[in-house]
């Protein structure tokens, strides 16, 4: 075969080459040029490499890139795993040693199914402390919050010995009623919280003169608790006694209509319950007195801090202490309620009143939508009511 039958060579035209270079060259780029723009991009925003890594790793670099989301503390809790996305706005107004726990969150979530807005919201956090925070969930709704925010700054120093001082009063009690229709042996009753005229306890126990004066009715759980209680004041030296327990409705709003037709209505609060409001009617509220000591000075006795110490112990708490007045509206050291040893623990243990407790925790939702992730309830006292 001679060469010019031989087939001429195929040979890849350069331009064709340089077209699939380009092609592949188009791939790489588009493959990691948008990681590259989002790390430069985050990067100009403030966020360290080790941050970055985090950011990308838990897939936040939209939302954040998105509100050019960044502080200090934002990087924080992103590179210590404790943050919550749905509240990443929050983080980024607030200083590192405003430490968001759970808690914090859930009451932003209960404060905002009060009706509070988020620029609100972010003034009250920014300024005040959890503690500080929980009495907005019984006052009434604060349209001018930095009125409450500089009342209590103006008065922390008084605050820092323990009773919760303001200038001003946030409630208007009784403006609002909501009836407890299925009353629990641990719900809240109140001045807004308030019992039927028809509710009578089931079970109702009369204590024994032992442990009591003469007539004194409690639910049997409340009653034998009490009994418990009461024996165990005397083996330490602190005996303890009930004075009043179950009051009827009937019998409350007679006590009222005495002390308004006496005293006026004013005056007549502040001496009594109206009818409804008092935990008295639950058959599960005791007013205590001691034996061998003056009960009108009974907050400085060994025995009173005895109860503090081991009330919850046996399922009460103090539900009116001095130092929680101006939440409560009552000054009632003597007023125990029985609640269940677990939940009195917990109240005990939280520094709460019963009220802000009982709303945080445990109340149900304006807006159901509003109830925080299973994440963070899990780590607070959240329960369902």
């Amino acid at each position: 075969m001679n060469n010019t039958d031989r087939k001429p060579k195929r040979r890849i035209r350069k331009s064709i080459i340089l077209f699939l270079m380009g092609c592949i060259l188009c791939g790489i780029v588009a493959a990691y040029a948008p990681g590259y723009l989002t790390k430069r991009n985050l990067k100009q925003l403030g966020y360290d490499k080790t941050t970055i890594q985090n950011i990308l790793k838990e897939d936040l670099q939209d939302d954040i890139l998105s509100h050019s989301y960044y502080s200090d503390y934002l990087a924080q809790v992103i590179n210590d795993g404790s943050l919550h996305r749905e509240y990443m706005y929050l983080y980024t107004v607030l200083d590192s040693d405003r430490h968001l726990e759970e808690k914090d969150l859930l009451l932003y979530n209960r404060l905002v199914d009060e009706g509070y807005e988020t620029d609100q919201l972010v003034n009250l956090y920014q300024n005040l402390t959890f503690a500080e925070l929980t009495p907005l969930l019984v006052y009434d709704y604060q349209w001018n919050e930095q009125q409450y925010i500089d009342d209590v700054i103006r008065n922390r120093e008084a605050s820092a010995s323990g009773t919760f001082t303001l200038d001003e009063e946030y409630i208007t009690w009784y403006r609002l009623s909501e009836t407890v229709t299925d009353p629990q042996p641990d719900s809240l009753i109140s001045q807004t919280y308030q019992l039927m005229e028809s509710y009578i306890p089931e079970n109702l126990t009369t204590l024994s003169s032992e442990h009591a004066v003469d007539g004194v009715q409690l639910s049997k759980a409340a009653a034998d608790a009490f009994a418990q209680l009461s024996a165990d004041s005397v083996q330490a030296a602190h005996s303890m006694y009930a004075t009043a327990g179950y009051v009827d409705y009937a019998t409350q709003q007679t006590a009222y209509t005495y002390y308004v037709n006496h005293m006026g209505a004013g005056s007549a609060d502040y001496y009594t319950e109206r009818a409804g409001s008092s935990e008295h009617q639950s058959g599960t509220a005791v007013n205590i007195a001691l034996t061998y000591e003056n009960t009108d000075d009974l907050v400085n006795t060994e025995a009173y801090a005895w109860l503090k110490e081991n009330a919850a112990s046996y399922g009460f708490i103090i539900r009116y202490p001095m130092e929680k007045a101006l939440i409560t509206g009552r000054n009632e050291p003597a007023h125990l309620r029985y609640i269940g040893k677990k939940l009195a623990e917990k109240v005990n243990a939280s520094s709460l009143s019963y009220d802000e407790y009982y709303l945080l925790y445990m109340a149900e939702w304006n807006e159901e939508s509003l109830i925080p992730s299973k994440a963070i309830l899990e780590k607070t006292d959240y329960q369902t009511s």
